[in-house]
């Protein structure tokens, strides 16, 4: 017996394939703590924080969470120029690059839906597929795998990342959260034994009015791209710029009822459609210029004076959180249990730039 129907249009070399994926199926799964095996699947041209081998390996370590790691690609036009250097290190921890010319339109795209069409049916022992990408046009690639019993997650660049496919993925975090830096935690760590924080996190959840500040924020920026607010799609943008969100923790028995408190409060506006609740900013602060200055204005502030002080070479994240904290600006009372955290959030918003160098982490102006 098969581990999955043969057809009869099959070719041989696809039948032999096929059987020889089954064998090392049934095999694998005699094996001791061999049932978890994991794929991953990057879109390069999608999600490309000029990777490093530190970024790389730290999706490795990653994805190993979810079992073994059985199988990895890696999808660009690698005759690029943007993508030299990463070449050799996604070889290096043992990614397949898969070389897609960018003359066909989508043809990255194709690829990697047909790599992992090839692994669902081929491989079945695989229950989980990192997918290192927000392309909405995967939507119907996390369908495929979530119909074949395996688990999607996905790993994305907040800033172009699709509601609509975050919304299908079992699980889904911006790559910056995966992120360490050493130095500047260590710093943290000493402020929160001076303030009798245990780990950063005594006073670091959000209270009712930043939530509802935070949802306004949401929907404005969603307005500004041209995305329409609906209750789903607004939920997953907001819990992407502060992972910290959590609606129970606030006294709300659901996300609804939270939403709706924000506009009993006068902070969002709502308006029924025939199947969703679709959100605005309310008639009063139309007019006014949407904006929340801090921390994010202090943050800019440092990131500036120290790139002009220095001829433009970007700022240690350890020496911008000593700063901040000199001048009187406490992140955690923003939600952040980590200087890291706060700078990830404003990176999302487009207020400064990270850089990345080896294990540490810096940050210069970002770009207009």
């Amino acid at each position: 017996m098969t581990c999955f129907p043969f057809h009869d249009g099959y070719s041989t070399r696809r039948r032999r394939l096929a059987q020889a994926a089954c064998r090392v199926y049934d095999g694998s799964m005699n094996e001791p703590g061999s049932d978890r095996n994991v794929a991953i699947l990057w879109d390069v041209e999608n999600v490309n924080p000029n990777a490093t081998s530190e970024m790389v390996s730290t999706i490795t370590d990653f994805a190993s969470r979810y079992g073994r790691v059985s199988v990895s690609f890696a999808f660009a036009d690698w005759s690029r120029r943007n993508w030299k250097g990463s070449d050799a290190k996604l070889a290096q921890e043992s990614f397949q690059l898969i070389h897609v010319p960018r003359a066909r339109k989508n043809s990255s795209d194709i690829s990697m839906v047909t790599h992992a069409m090839e692994l669902l049916f081929l491989y079945p022992h695989i229950s989980s597929y990192i997918l290192v990408t927000g392309d909405t046009d995967f939507r119907p690639l996390i369908v495929s795998i979530r119909r074949r019993g395996a688990q999607s997650i996905v790993l994305c660049d907040s800033k172009n990342a699709s509601e609509d496919l975050l919304a299908l993925a079992d699980t889904f975090q911006d790559y910056r959260d995966l992120l360490a830096d050493e130095e500047a935690d260590l710093e943290d760590e000493r402020d929160d034994a001076k303030n009798g924080r245990t780990n950063g996190k005594d006073d670091t959840e959000l209270t009712k009015q930043r939530a509802f500040e935070l949802l306004t924020e949401t929907v404005s920026m969603m307005r500004e791209s041209r995305k329409v607010p609906t209750l789903g799609p607004v939920k997953i943008r907001l819990r992407l710029l502060n992972e910290n969100f959590d609606e129970s923790k606030l006294g709300y028995r659901s996300w609804k009822s939270f939403v709706l408190a924000a506009r009993d409060a006068g902070h969002v506006a709502i308006t029924p459609t025939d199947n969703d609740l679709v959100l605005d900013i309310p008639e009063a602060s139309k007019s006014q210029q949407f904006s929340f200055s801090e921390p994010f204005a202090t943050l800019r502030d440092v990131v500036v004076e120290h790139a002009a002080k220095s001829n433009g070479k970007p700022a240690p994240f350890a020496l911008i959180s000593k700063e901040m904290k000199n001048r009187n600006v406490d992140f955690h009372k923003f939600g952040y249990n980590r200087f890291k955290k706060l700078a990830e959030a404003a990176e999302k918003r487009g207020v400064i730039e990270v850089v990345r160098d080896g294990l540490d982490l810096f940050a210069k102006p970002a770009e207009s």
